[in-house]
């Protein structure tokens, strides 16, 4: 299979959650099942939901503020789930990371903010918001159509009372070796969807089907959707997280941002009734997100091939009563 068929870009231009059921939703949603549900874990979605000029904003203004800051004040940025406050310093590692919680809602961006700058940063708050708020309108449009192709939108509703958005914003600083250092090694995301904005500088490599790592070239209108784990398990393994890695050399700083939609601290993530069946077997049982991340990060869990089910995976000798 050539490189051109295995990067599918789907076109959202001018879809809203208003046009579901429309002959144009469908034909995407069409083209998404083939893709995701047949084919592999990920695809380019090119949408124009969000304004050129904030996405610039965004990258060439709020992220370079940020990571100018001291270390000591980016380390106020702590969370109750591994890898979801700061990130850093790592020896011999340029790379740097930071995570706003439920970046759609605007006192959540605020405080942040007010936590990175306590005198305030009105502008970084307003494009940090925008820009989570407008993601998450084809986060939701990407999620109703998975949720179609499985047969199971009544779940819509009740599952979007049960996530919120994450943003981490990220830096890998420049290299001065030419060749392409690995920055972060392959993993799949433990969130339920994700969708990784890459500006100007590549870096980001998906592992296709046939066992290739193919790199995901920057798009100023496109953002690459990568299933993720909690989805994973969430839909009985009918959807499977994709694995990815970071790459990056030369003498360029990247900068991307990584939009997850994630189950709320209080959610189990249970798979639906509709899922299971004699061909499609309960694989996993219900999970709390925080604690599966937690457990990521664990000498157990790092030394599993398959956190997922190495966490709450349903054990054979269940499935045959023993």
């Amino acid at each position: 299979m050539s490189t051109e068929t295995r990067h599918h870009k789907l076109d959202f231009s001018g879809l809203s959650l208003e046009k579901a059921g429309t002959p144009e939703w469908d034909r995407v949603r069409a083209e998404m099942m083939e893709v995701v549900v047949n084919e592999q874990g990920w695809f380019e979605a090119v949408y124009d939901g969000v304004a050129p000029e904030l996405r610039e904003a965004l990258f060439d203004r709020s992220l370079k503020e940020l990571f100018e800051l001291p270390v000591d004040v980016k380390m106020r940025n702590t969370s109750n789930k591994a890898n979801h406050g700061y990130i850093g310093q790592f020896p011999g590692m340029d790379y740097e990371a930071l995570s706003v919680a439920d970046v759609h809602l605007v006192e959540s961006t605020r405080s942040f903010t007010e936590l990175m700058w306590p005198e305030g940063n009105p502008s970084f708050c307003d494009i940090v918001h925008s820009f989570g708020s407008q993601l998450s309108q084809l986060e939701k449009m990407v999620r109703r159509m998975l949720l179609e192709c499985l047969g199971v939108v009544k779940y819509f509703d009740r599952q979007n009372s049960e996530l919120t958005f994450n943003l981490r914003m990220a830096r890998y600083g420049a290299l001065t070796a030419q060749e392409a250092d690995v920055s972060l090694p392959p993993h799949v995301d433990g969130v339920t969807v994700t969708l990784v904005v890459q500006h100007k500088v590549a870096g980001l490599q998906v592992l296709t089907a046939d066992g290739e790592w193919l790199a995901v070239p920057p798009s100023p209108n496109s953002y690459t959707v990568l299933i993720s784990q909690s989805m994973q398990g969430w839909s009985n393994g009918r959807l499977r997280a994709q694995l990815h890695r970071v790459m990056v050399g030369g003498e360029d700083t990247r900068y991307s941002a990584i939009f997850g939609s994630l189950p709320k601290d209080d959610v189990m993530v249970e798979v639906p009734e509709e899922l299971v069946d004699e061909e499609h077997p309960l694989m996993y049982k219900p999970f709390n997100y925080p604690s599966f991340v937690n457990f990521t990060y664990t000498e157990e869990g790092a030394k599993s091939n398959d956190t997922l089910k190495a966490y709450c995976g349903v054990q054979q000798d269940d499935e045959v009563g023993a």
